[in-house]
This record gives C-alpha cells, sequence and structure tokens, in this order.
C-alpha cells in the first residue's frame, strides 16, 4: 500500500477553497498503522489547512496523536458509549486535555 500523505493535503486544501468549515481527518484503513498516518497527515494539515481539523478515529491513541499535531483549536467527530465508559472517559480527558 503507498501512502499518499501529499495527495490527501491536495484534497484537503481543494476542500477549503470550496467553502469547508472544517475538515473531517480519518486515516483508518485496515492492515495500516493508523498512529503513524494520523501523525504524517496532521502534521501536514497544521501546516497548511487555516480551518478547524476535526480528527475522526475510533482509536484512543490514533485521536491523541492527531490532538498533539493541532496547533489550532481541534473538533472532536464523536464520542460514544458504544465501546464502554472506560473509553469514553478516556476520550474526554483527551478533549480537555488539547482544548477541544
Amino acid at each position: 500500500m503507498e501512502s499518499d500523505y501529499e495527495g490527501t493535503l491536495f484534497v484537503a486544501q481543494q476542500q477549503v477553497r470550496s467553502g469547508a468549515h472544517g475538515i473531517d481527518v480519518s486515516v483508518g484503513f485496515a492492515g495500516r498503522d493508523e498512529t503513524k498516518d494520523m501523525n504524517e497527515v496532521m502534521s501536514r494539515y497544521n501546516q497548511k489547512i487555516p480551518i478547524p481539523l476535526m480528527p475522526d478515529s475510533t482509536l484512543t491513541k490514533g485521536l491523541e496523536t492527531a490532538l498533539k499535531n493541532i496547533g489550532g483549536k481541534p473538533i472532536l467527530n464523536s464520542v460514544n458509549l458504544e465501546d464502554g465508559e472506560e473509553k469514553f472517559d478516556a476520550v474526554c480527558s483527551l478533549a480537555k486535555r488539547f482544548g477541544a
């Protein structure tokens, strides 16, 4: 599987030019390292995308990686109780820690 991080950045920049108010960033794909991909994508987006970034991940580690890379005010895509209160609390703790 090829990594086209610059290609994803190009798509996000097109969305900005088309009037988007925020960019939903999901990099989860079976067989790939989501934390590595999230780090690569978010570090690029943080430098080049002037609107709020909204990380979307079912993995707490993926969300934390994304939030560490966002320089502005992040928006979390969602949080729910489907995976239990422990995960819900972990995601809410990340939101508080990073001002999401």
